[in-house]
């Protein structure tokens, strides 16, 4: 239900997650292509699916912070506060 209600989808692309028959399904529940990203492990070289092209490809901190800042501009609904997402656990 969550995915449904869902405006933004970030998918996170690991070695772990390739191939995965439910990243694919999760990307197409969002209702904009233009509010997709993923994030790619830079460790991992792997091409990603071609479906993953239709959003942002990150592959930092500072370039999810760079999507969410754009998606945030462009929403009238979102009050004029600056937002930084942070990782719990830095990524590598």
């Amino acid at each position: 239900m969550g995915l449904i209600n869902s405006t933004h989808v970030m998918a996170v692309m690991t070695q772990h997650t390739k191939g995965s028959e439910w990243v694919p399904y999760e990307y197409g529940r969002v209702r904009q292509p233009g509010d997709t990203a993923c994030w790619q492990h830079p460790h991992h070289a792997f091409t990603l699916p071609d479906y993953m092209l239709l959003g942002e490809t990150t592959q930092s901190e500072s370039a999810i912070n760079q999507w969410l800042h754009r998606l945030y501009k462009l929403d009238p609904h979102c009050p004029s506060i600056t937002w930084q997402w942070t990782a719990t656990t830095p990524l590598p």
